[in-house]
């Protein structure tokens, strides 16, 4: 992981380990308890998660089966229209109240604009995607909460209870001028969790000493105030380029910058599709 400075520089690298974080995950889809389908209707099962959660905002994979056909295009004008969300309750064979977030952090309801869109309507509704929430919760407050699919009218027609399980992560930490690097800032800190669904990763960062002149954003210059996966494997080499691969063609780390408080720190969360699986993350970089 390479820090970069206003000029573009790398001034810091720290190797990204790997960790063991806590995560929940919903499998087992039951119908909603007020829903009574007539013959053909939907009833979705399939698996949500793993669920992380990083600054606030859970992050979640989800493949769906038999899900609204109704959704091939998405959500219509309904409340809740395809929607895909956690619920305040605990228990799929009561109410499991309203969408659960903490108010107190985020005014606005965040889950009202996430729904699925189906696919291969012909032999019922498939639903496969990402999606990212930014709930001010935690990974335990999540923990035992509903998990809600809704058909394209927005009623209730699948519940699941979200478990806890246990993700890999990575975090770099123990950063060390960049072997090159002669200046005097000494960028110290850590990055992560970092989790990845599909192939983007999500982490958090909290840096001190990174360059002041980055408090206005970054500048012209390429990797100005970066924050970077290199595809090197060590800290006293050369780091090598950005590391991207797979399907993703163009650069994603090139619009990836902090900004610096005018004392020189920083903190923040970024997502980026790289196109690396979990399993490819694994590898120390």
């Amino acid at each position: 992981m390479i820090v970069h400075d206003y000029s573009g520089a790398r001034i810091a690298c720290a190797i990204l380990g790997n960790g063991n974080m806590a995560a929940s995950e919903a499998t087992a889809f039951v119908k909603y308890y007020t829903y009574n389908p007539g013959p053909g209707a939907p009833t979705p099962f399939g698996v949500v998660g793993p669920m992380t959660t990083s600054g606030g905002s859970q992050t979640f994979d989800y493949h769906l089966y038999d899900v609204d056909p109704d959704c091939i295009n998405g959500a219509g004008p309904a409340g809740n229209s395809c929607g895909i969300h956690i619920h305040a309750g605990k228990s799929c064979e009561k109410d499991a109240g309203g969408h659960y977030w903490d108010a107190a952090e985020n005014a606005t309801d965040p889950w009202k604009v996430v729904s699925y869109t189906a696919y291969n309507t012909t032999e019922g509704g498939v639903a496969i995607g990402t999606s990212t929430v930014t709930t001010g919760l935690t990974s335990a407050d999540v923990s035992g909460r509903t998990f809600i699919v809704h058909d394209y009218q927005g009623a209730r027609i699948a519940c699941a209870v979200l478990g806890a399980v246990t993700e890999r992560s990575l975090t770099a930490a123990g950063f060390v001028p960049y072997y090159t690097y002669t200046g005097n800032l000494a960028t110290a800190g850590s990055v992560g969790p970092m989790t990845t669904a599909s192939t983007t990763q999500t982490f958090s960062y909290q840096l001190d000493d990174v360059d002041p002149k980055c408090s206005g954003g970054a500048g012209s210059k390429a990797n100005s105030c970066g924050i970077h996966i290199h595809a090197g494997k060590s800290c006293i080499e050369n780091a090598e380029g950005h590391y991207f691969t797979g399907a993703v063609e163009d650069d994603p780390w090139k619009t990836v910058a902090y900004t610096s408080t005018a004392g020189g720190t920083t903190h923040g969360m970024f997502s980026v599709d790289t196109g690396a699986s979990s399993s490819r993350r694994r590898a120390e970089r």
